[in-house]
Parts: structure tokens; sequence; C-alpha cells
């Protein structure tokens, strides 16, 4: 019996091993939502928009979730994998194909390929076919007008001069309104979105930390490529304000994953562009994580240097850190 072709199949499996419940989170902007314990979340529950602070619990090792209040009366699963969770977020109904399309979309902002369903023994398989083509982001055909001198700015100790560089600033109409509006260029040096930084805790819960468009692949998007990309050695830095304050401490050449995950399209950009990486990731469990993985991906194809932030009076992040310990950090770069 000859294959039948089939564009539409998705090693579920595969998907579930290869993508943390971390980069999930990363990507609804809820990491900093849920209180950490080893490798056990809890925090009020994203997804029905709980008020009782334990309400969801997420264990990371067994990459599952449980709500224990009002998802599952709401006709929602109320708990299981990634994929469940992202049906429920997006609320794709309880088949299987709310299943597929949360596949889909999983695999849209990972930037992670098709592949096969397992099947039975003796079971024909669906012959190969071309991937698809990433996800592209398109160009805006608007630019935000933002106001620059919001006192969150000097809290952060982000200075004027970087505000007008990155285009920063507060938005006061459309879908981030009351956020910080952070541009978003893409490699080709257009704007494709705007990221909404919350300014308060209300915010962040009702939210996310961080608004991004619904259409806004980020797993295309290597935040500053535009501007780094002339340099040789890439600083790899996990957030925006990271971004913002090694740059101000005198390193131009850095760009931010806006999380911890890189997608192929990351890899493929920076082996063409650079020939050195320096990582400098968070120090939490998810920062130790994606720096782990990075290496992995690509210690055998480019020269990878780690900055780690232990010996930094307790700094889990860049953007925590004087400018004089941020060049202390990198002096080996201007050595």
């Amino acid at each position: 019996m000859p294959a039948t072709k089939n564009k539409n199949w998705v090693d579920f499996e595969a998907l579930k091993r290869n993508v943390s419940f971390l980069t999930i989170l990363e990507h609804y902007g809820l990491v900093g939502h849920f209180k950490q314990k080893g490798n056990k979340l809890t925090g009020k529950c994203p997804i029905h928009k709980g008020d009782s602070s334990t309400s969801c619990h997420i264990d990371l090792e067994k990459g599952a979730y449980r709500c224990f209040t009002r998802c599952k009366s709401m006709g929602l699963r109320g708990g299981g994998n990634i994929l469940d969770f992202v049906a429920d977020m997006e609320k794709f109904g309880l088949g299987q194909e709310g299943i597929k399309r949360a596949a889909k979309l999983i695999m849209e902002f990972t930037g992670t390929g098709q592949g096969t369903v397992p099947l039975p023994a003796g079971t024909p398989r669906p012959a190969p076919h071309k991937p698809e083509p990433p996800p592209e982001n398109k160009p805006l055909a608007f630019s935000l007008h933002l106001k620059t001198d919001h006192p969150y700015f000097k809290e952060r100790g982000i200075t004027p001069e970087t505000v007008r560089l990155f285009g920063l600033g507060l938005a006061e109409k459309g879908m981030m309104t009351g956020r910080i509006a952070i541009p978003i260029y893409d490699h080709r040096g257009s704007l494709v979105a705007y990221a909404g930084r919350a300014l308060d805790a209300k915010s962040a819960e009702e939210g996310g930390k961080y608004k991004l468009p619904a259409n806004f692949h980020k797993m295309q998007v290597l935040y500053n490529y535009h501007r780094a990309k002339d340099f040789p050695t890439l600083i790899l830095v996990e957030g925006f304000f990271d971004c913002f304050k090694v740059y101000q401490a005198g390193f131009l050449n850095v760009c931010a994953l806006m999380g911890t995950a890189m997608s192929d399209f990351h890899a493929g950009l920076i082996l063409k562009t650079f020939t050195q990486v320096v990582l400098m990731l968070d120090n939490d469990p998810a920062g130790r994580r994606g720096t782990g993985d990075i290496l992995n991906r690509l210690y055998d194809k480019i020269f990878v240097r780690v900055v780690r932030l232990e010996g930094f009076n307790g700094a889990s992040q860049p953007d925590q850190l004087s400018e004089r310990e941020l060049a202390a950090a990198l002096a080996f770069l201007k050595a």
C-alpha cells in the first residue's frame, strides 16, 4: 500500500520532550508569575485568572501542570502537559483538534519543525515532504508615539541616551497602554513589533510581565542584532533590560534572546555572523538550563565563553549589575 502524503502529522511526544515548560511560560510572559522551589512552581492560575496564590502547580521535571480550582468547572482541561496548557491558554477546546492547534502554535514560537506521530508497527508512514518555511514577522506599517521621560527608566538605571537610542517610552494608546513599549527590529532592521513591559505587579499578574502581539514570532528575532551584526563577538543575554545595561556599559555587541531558548533561526544567524559568543544568561534555574542547552548546540561550531554571575553580590541577572561590574565581568573582551 503506498504511503500517503500528510503535512499535518506532528510528533507530539518529541515536542513534549524537546520543549520545556519554562519555554512555554516565557512565551506568555509568565516566568515571574510563579514562585519556584526546586523543580516546582506555584502561583495564581494564568488560564482562568484565579485569585488563589497556589491554584496552579507546575512540575518542571515532569513537564506537567494542574489547576486545583476552577479550570475544570469552566470546561477546560485543568491539567496535563505543555500541549494541554497551551490549548487551555488559547481556549482551543478539549478535543484532539485543540491539541493539534496547540502543537502548531508551539512549533511556530519555538522554531521547531514538524515530524511524524508514532504509529503502530506495520502502519505505513506518510511520505517525506519539504518542510514549510518558518513564519515571518511582517514589518509594521506604523510606529508608536511614546512618552520618553517616565521615571521607571531612572528606577531601572536606564539613561536618557539609552532610552532615545532604543526608542523606548510609555505607551498611552493601543494594546500597550500603560506599559513601557520596546520597539523590536528584525535582522534586516525592520520594525516588526513592540513589547510592553508592565509597570506594576497587578498589570504583570493580569497581562504578564511582558506583552507581545499574538502574531509575533519571537523565535525569528534576535533582539538588537541589527546593531550588533558588524562585530566579530556576540554577547548574548536573556532580556531587554539586560541588553540595555550591557550596551550602556560600553559593549555595543549585545543581543537578547527574549528568553532562554535558542531557535534554529537564532543559531543560524549567530553562526553566519559571529566568530565568538559570550553567554551571559541569568543565574537562575531557567538561565542555567538555557546556558547548557545553548552550549550543547554551539560548542562544536563556534567558540563559546560563559560569564557566570555568582561572584557579583548575589546578582541573578546582568541588569542588576552596575556599569563597573559589567565592565569587570566582560573585561577580557577589551584585553
